[in-house]
């Protein structure tokens, strides 16, 4: 089985991730994300958008998450990140590479995706609920996907918000999550 969850709200991500842990107990997830989401509540809501890095660091180890694509962040939430050792990346292809490699270097073992649409440049994908600036390119996503492929055991999309979309962040959405599957498919052979 492999599990992909689709939504709306990035909250989903630390449930499937505890599901997908428990077959696969040395996970390392890499969250794409234009924020941070380490706070330890949110509106008095631990389980919110602004808290998945955290709980998910608290399931698997800071020390196996590696969110890419963050541009948004508040002080106390990369102070504390930055104590407790998580390593993460802005966008930025050559630099991307590196960390990409890096991770790959550092980290053995199955990889969990998360991508939180809003990781994406709102020029390409406006329709999310918190959009910032100078985000990843598609091509860039699609990069980062072909990098984990044939490790990737789980994955979701999220944050989609329709009633701030034009239809073009639910067609990319769409279309990066089929060439997820295909990347994985074609990798694996996962699905015969």
């Amino acid at each position: 089985k492999f599990p992909i969850g689709l939504g709306g709200e990035h909250s989903l991500t630390p449930p499937a991730v505890k599901a997908v842990q428990a077959k696969y107990p040395n996970l390392i997830v890499v969250i794409l994300d234009a924020h941070l989401d380490f706070r330890v509540e949110y509106e008095d809501n631990p389980m919110s958008h602004a808290t998945v890095t955290r709980r998910v660091s608290e399931l698997v180890g800071v020390d196996k998450v590696r969110p890419i694509g963050t541009r948004s962040v508040s002080r106390a939430e990369i102070s504390e990140a930055r104590a407790m050792g998580l390593k993460f990346i802005e966008s930025g292809w050559t630099e991307l590479r590196e960390y990409l490699v890096d991770i790959v270097d550092d980290l053995d073992g199955p990889v969990y995706l998360s991508l939180d649409m809003d990781a994406i440049d709102p020029a390409f994908a406006p329709g999310v609920g918190t959009p910032e600036p100078f985000g990843m390119t598609p091509y860039e996503v699609i990069q980062t996907v072909n990098f984990f492929a044939d490790r990737i055991v789980g994955f979701d999309c999220v944050e989609v918000c329709p009633p701030h979309d034009n239809g073009n962040t639910s067609a990319l959405a769409a279309r990066l999550t089929r060439h997820l599957i295909g990347a994985i498919w074609q990798t694996q052979q996962r699905f015969k």
